[in-house]
């Protein structure tokens, strides 16, 4: 039997020992669909209907989980260079000044290069992925 790396909500654990992680073994990610779980509730506790958690960020590459509830928007602003959207649950609109994306569970779509909006129609979690480096 290989020794496999459990699931955790906040990575778990890794590769080694009972007492120890092997330090060659990178930690796991947190399992995104416990993530969506509690950011789904933070986002019903929060005025603004919205909650967000850095996933991972390196040198070439940037992902977040934002969270919002049916109605909760991300009004207008600026597109990175290089960027994805994928709903990991729920339905919502990525509009820009000329279309309107309809997403649903998931669906992604690259980010166009212009202004634009994101409306949850649902209660609705997505993956941002953003390339950040050269």
């Amino acid at each position: 039997m290989t020794d496999q790396p459990s699931r955790g909500s906040a990575g778990g654990s890794a590769r080694g020992s009972a007492t120890g992680r092997d330090p060659e073994t990178p930690e796991l990610l947190p399992n995104l669909v416990e993530l969506v779980d509690g950011l789904i509730g933070e986002a019903h506790a929060s005025s603004s209907g919205r909650a967000t958690q850095s996933v991972m960020h390196t040198d070439l590459l940037r992902t977040v989980v934002i969270a919002l509830r049916a109605g909760a928007t991300l009004a207008e602003h600026e597109a990175p260079a290089a960027a994805s959207l994928q709903v990991l649950r729920g339905e919502v609109t990525l509009g820009t000044g000329s279309v309107d994306f309809h997403l649903t569970t998931g669906l992604f779509t690259p980010i166009p290069h212009e202004r634009h909006s994101v409306v949850a129609h649902q209660d609705s979690a997505l993956l941002l992925t953003v390339a950040t480096g050269r």
